[in-house]
This record gives structure tokens, sequence and C-alpha cells, in this order.
């Protein structure tokens, strides 16, 4: 994937759908966006993905990243190469 050249496109499909492309092989990268007004609100594992989301745990010792946490976004691929990465939220303005 290449934000410069942006040789991928968005596309919206059921999760069943990008399972059966992934395992024919497709190069396919998910990111899960928030069932309620995704244009509006970071998607959060917990309540996007309730059946699934015990099986994600952080541990103990991360306990602040999880209480401060902004989303926390499902992101699945096969087989795409993509950069490790995060995101930052900026709350008010930064000191200079």
């Amino acid at each position: 994937m290449s934000f410069l050249s942006k040789n991928f496109s968005y596309e919206t499909i059921s999760f069943g759908q990008f399972i059966d492309r992934v395992e024919a092989g497709a190069q396919k990268y998910l990111r899960a966006l928030s069932s309620e007004r995704p244009a509006e609100h970071a998607t959060h594992l917990e309540q996007d993905f309730p059946s699934i989301a015990n099986d994600f745990q952080l541990p103990h010792e991360l306990a602040f990243v999880k209480a401060n946490s902004h989303s926390s976004p499902l992101r699945i691929s096969g087989p795409v190469a993509m950069w490790l990465h995060y995101d930052v939220r900026m709350i008010g303005r930064p000191e200079i």
C-alpha cells in the first residue's frame, strides 16, 4: 500500500466477503470503522465487535494505554505489506 501513489481503493464489504477474498489470495486490508456514524466517531473494538473483543487483551502493564485510548480499530491484512505505525490524538493546543 502506498499513500503517495494511492495504489489502493476503499471498498465497503461484509466481513465474510473479506475473509473469502483473502483466503482466495486477494490483497486486502481491513480497517474497521465505527458502527455508529463512522465519519464522526472513532472505532472501538469493544463496541463495534463485542463478540470477539475479549479475544484481544492488553497486559496489565499497559493499563495506562487502555485507560487513555482514543480508538481501537480492528486491522487485518492478507497478503499486504503494511508499515508499523500508531496514530496520535492531540487534545488542546500543543506547547510551543
